[in-house]
């Protein structure tokens, strides 16, 4: 098994896992659990727009999105990643329609599995000048990511950038994906007890 294999076999479990979830009512999808700004739709429609624009611009592709766009109308907040969104703007994204979600990531996903599988083995290890960088410290809602200080992520935010391989960008799309699934799949399961 090479690098694109496991890539390949780890990056097609995000369509298999949301296909699992149960139906789910317009009200269940956008349920915001505690008060917590992030509803099953938002994890759902931020995964696909992340790994959508991630994609695009590795691959000089065109995004998915527009094929999306009307029938999610979401207006021009729908233009985002959701990245960085402020409470008020997630609440705003609002979807009623699962399959939609499904269809939108899975199409995501395989435009990923397309774009890995046609990755030479030299191209993982390319360090990507000049394309915008990922967030390194994952977003907990308070800016801090886990196990980190104010102070340590204030400084690991002033450092000067890194340079970013292919496969670190590509492995980041996929981790942040799986966070967003395994969340939205842990929010579902509430609602079947």
């Amino acid at each position: 098994m090479n690098t694109a294999d496991i890539f390949s076999a780890f990056a097609a479990r995000i369509p298999l896992t949301v296909a699992a979830f149960p139906q789910l009512t317009a009200g269940q999808l956008n349920a915001r659990p505690a008060g917590h700004p992030n509803s099953i739709a938002w994890l759902l429609w931020h995964a696909a727009r992340s790994i959508d624009t991630e994609v695009a611009r590795l691959s000089g592709q065109e995004e998915l999105w527009p094929h999306y766009r009307k029938s999610f109308r979401l207006g021009i907040l729908g233009e985002s990643t959701g990245r960085g969104h402020l409470p008020a703007e997630a609440a705003k994204i609002v979807v009623r329609d699962q399959q939609l979600l499904i269809d939108y990531l899975t199409a995501a996903c395989a435009a990923l599995l397309s774009y890995s599988r046609s990755l030479r083995p030299q191209d993982w290890g390319e360090v990507l000048d000049g394309l915008p960088q990922r967030a390194t410290i994952p977003n907990t809602g308070t800016g801090i990511g886990p196990g980190r200080s104010t102070a340590t992520a204030t400084a690991a935010h002033s450092q000067k950038p890194r340079s970013e391989t292919r496969g670190e960008r590509l492995t980041g799309v996929v981790y942040d994906a799986i966070q967003h699934i395994g969340q939205a799949a842990y929010i579902a399961g509430t609602f079947s007890v």
